[in-house]
């Protein structure tokens, strides 16, 4: 009885080695085929270690259209300034794993002098992105980001993990290659009632929670912390958006007023600074043209500062 279970603890052993293996080298292939920061929605993927940056951006879908569609290298023409992005899409992505990013980032010698942190109330009172299973499904399996993050205090945890390795084996997967659109040029010609209002409940499925608000504050709270140790300036933004002010967006503004008060941060609210459909390709997003005019007259400013 004891030399069966033997060979089947031995058996099992091996399955999950030669499965880790299958994992490790389907994350080499792709990690191989050399991706730049507007080429894909990854982070490991374009994270070089020992470098230093004039800026990085992070936060939600919000941030990482600094980089899409090529407009990663339009921003930096513009401010002059070399960046990265680590922002992540708000479906997947909550405040704490945004600091678990940066942790990673800066173990890795990685840092930049001033953090930019796209910031919205549908940050703040949303759940679902907390305890998101497919956060991880755009990273190469890494052994040291793995190995962190097994350490890192977090929600859903284990379910993330399953996910972040199980992706590797996935047709979708295997196939990622570099990509990118030379420009966003869909564009809107009008503002649609209807579909902001849908757009709400989607954003805000969790509800108004203040619990949930002020467990989101602390986790964002945490990401100032560990900017400023690891000596980077760190300011906060709210993108332009056709509707102007999120719901409940005096809740943030009150949040962001403490903040400034305990950190010394830097809040800009843009909410209502854009108003063309033109620029945006949906009512918060913003088109290339779009980011190109927001870069040039509003960001610009206030990183010459």
């Amino acid at each position: 009885m004891k030399k069966y279970l033997f060979k089947i603890l031995i058996f099992a052993f091996l399955l999950i080695i030669t499965f880790l293996s299958v994992v490790l080298v389907s994350s080499e292939i792709v990690r191989k085929r050399h991706f730049e920061n507007w080429e894909t929605e990854s982070n490991l993927l374009i994270l070089k270690p020992n470098t230093h940056y004039d800026i990085m951006f992070i936060g939600n879908s919000h941030a990482r259209n600094f980089s899409r569609h090529n407009n990663h290298k339009r921003v930096e023409n513009i401010l002059g300034k070399k960046f990265l992005n680590i922002g992540q899409t708000a479906a997947r992505c909550g405040a704490n794993e945004y600091s678990f990013y940066l942790n990673y980032c800066y173990s890795r010698n990685i840092s930049a002098d001033l953090i930019i942190v796209t910031v919205s109330t549908p940050m703040l009172y949303a759940e679902y992105n907390n305890i998101a299973s497919n956060t991880f499904e755009e990273e190469p399996l890494n052994i040291k980001f793995l190995s962190q993050y097994i350490k890192f205090n977090s929600e859903n945890k284990w379910q993330r993990i399953f996910y972040y390795i199980k992706s590797k084996v996935e047709k979708s997967w295997l196939t990622k290659k570099p990509y990118s659109l030379d420009a966003k040029t869909d564009s809107l010609l009008e503002i649609d009632s209807a579909a902001i209002e849908k757009g709400f409940k989607i954003a805000f499925i969790d509800g108004f929670d203040s619990t949930t608000f002020n467990n989101n504050a602390k986790k964002i709270e945490n990401l100032i912390e560990l900017a400023q140790k690891n000596n980077a300036e760190i300011i906060f933004i709210t993108t332009p958006t056709l509707f102007g002010e999120w719901p409940n967006h005096a809740e943030l503004e009150k949040l962001m007023k403490i903040f400034e008060q305990k950190y010394g941060v830097k809040y800009y609210d843009f909410s209502n600074e854009i108003k063309n459909p033109n620029l945006y390709y949906d009512h918060h997003h913003l088109n290339t043209k779009g980011i190109v005019f927001f870069t040039e007259n509003y960001l610009k400013p206030i990183i010459d500062k």
